[in-house]
């Protein structure tokens, strides 16, 4: 929502009106409304994560065709694990739908009316560019992306950042001085002297709001950095008269720009080979863990499957569990954990 926020054209630059708005999206997608049909009638859809999928392509082209309650349930029954994908992705679908709508309205569209080539076309792509457009990229980019997970987001989303700034400098300020920077200095002002807070790690400081010591919210991804961390890494420097600050923010900020370039296929077995998770900033196997003999090494959560698994074969119980996770994105470990 806060992206769609500094990002938005057609809506009001209000967080309330933008916050309403997705949230109005979003009933819009489970309800299938008149605005939610023409949206993915037209295509809408392969503006998410999943729309670069042939097969999602096709399952959407089904749930287009499927008109009657009947022939809904059979598509739901028929694509179970797609179908709940869909319901993860309503949040990602609000903020566009919103968007979408107002543009219409803008255009003169009303309920019930036809919709024109030209308005169609107008409408998209405003929503499309509320977040990332995922459909948008280079032949490279685009090949690149098949084998190294988000690179081609890593890409659009600063892009996308620097036209909105280009487009209304002066909006987009306004904006994140308003929703993101001053709730951030007002949450450093809360707890900067408190030491749970001071001793947080910088993947931590910089990428969510803390609300309290155990609640936190992540932060919009690049305006988060922008109007956020750097600014809230500056005062925590002049109050401490440590330059530490600055660098970690800029040093988490540029890590989380860089688009990534290890395959995904990669990733789970290189992190556990070099104990290391690279989003997270620490080792696989923690220290107090490294001087058990392999097959003990499990935290307290970790499965009992997970530690069979371990001593059958004499590896660490943990490196398992990242693995399964890192391959199948935590269904697999859900299922060891059932």
């Amino acid at each position: 929502i806060l992206t769609a926020l500094m990002q938005t054209e057609s809506q009001r630059g209000d967080l309330g009106v933008v916050a309403f708005g997705s949230v109005r999206g979003m009933l819009k997608a489970i309800t299938n409304d008149e605005v939610a049909q023409i949206y993915k009638r037209g295509g809408g859809l392969m503006a998410q994560p999943l729309g670069i999928d042939r097969r999602f392509l096709a399952e959407a082209v089904e749930e287009i065709l499927a008109r009657t309650p009947k022939a809904r349930a059979l598509n739901w029954v028929h694509h179970p694990v797609d179908t709940l994908r869909g319901v993860f992705s309503i949040p990602e679908i609000g903020p566009r739908l919103a968007e979408f709508e107002a543009e219409l309205r803008r255009l003169g569209w009303r309920p019930g009316q036809p919709v024109t080539f030209e308005q169609y076309v107008k409408a998209q792509f405003k929503a499309q560019n509320v977040t990332v457009d995922f459909r948008e990229g280079g032949a490279l980019g685009m090949w690149i992306n098949g084998v190294v997970p988000f690179f081609n987001a890593t890409m659009q989303g600063p892009a996308r950042m620097a036209h909105t700034i280009r487009q209304q400098p002066g909006t987009t300020l306004l904006r994140g001085l308003l929703w993101i920077t001053l709730p951030s200095l007002l949450l450093w002002w809360a707890y900067k002297d408190d030491d749970w807070y001071v001793n947080l790690p910088p993947m931590e400081r910089y990428r969510y709001w803390h609300l309290t010591r155990t609640l936190r919210i992540p932060k919009p991804f690049e305006w988060g950095h922008l109007f956020g961390s750097v600014p809230e890494a500056a005062l925590d420097w002049a109050y401490r008269q440590d330059p530490t600050a600055i660098r970690e923010a800029i040093g988490t900020t540029l890590e989380d720009l860089a688009p990534p370039f290890i395959p995904g296929l990669a990733q789970p077995a290189m992190e556990v080979w070099g104990n290391w998770m690279f989003f997270f900033d620490r080792p696989v196997v923690s220290r107090g863990l490294e001087r058990l003999p392999a097959a003990e090494r499990a935290e307290i959560y970790t499965t009992e499957t997970a530690q069979a698994i371990g001593r059958l074969f004499g590896v660490a119980p943990v490196n398992v569990e990242h693995l399964v996770r890192g391959y199948t994105g935590g269904l697999g470990l859900s299922a060891i954990q059932a």
